[in-house]
C-alpha cells in the first residue's frame, strides 16, 4: 500500500487505516457519514493529510 492524499481520495468504508498528520502516522478511521477523521479509540484528527489502507494479515500457519 502507498500513502494517498486526502485531496485525491478518501476511504470508501469505515475500516481502520493508517493516517498521517503533522505529528506522525497512527491508526485512524474516516467516518463517512460525519466526514470526520479520528484516531482509533481516541480523539478527532482534523489535520489528516494522507491515509493508507492497512496491509492484509499474514497467513495463519497450520500446526502439524
Amino acid at each position: 500500500p502507498a500513502w494517498i492524499s486526502v485531496k485525491e481520495r478518501l476511504p470508501t468504508n469505515d475500516d481502520a487505516v493508517l493516517i498521517a498528520t503533522e505529528f506522525g502516522a497512527r491508526l485512524g478511521l474516516y467516518w463517512r457519514t460525519e466526514k470526520l477523521w479520528s484516531e482509533v479509540g481516541s480523539k478527532l484528527c482534523p489535520q489528516v493529510t494522507h491515509w493508507m489502507p492497512l496491509p492484509s494479515a499474514p497467513p495463519v500457519e497450520e500446526k502439524p
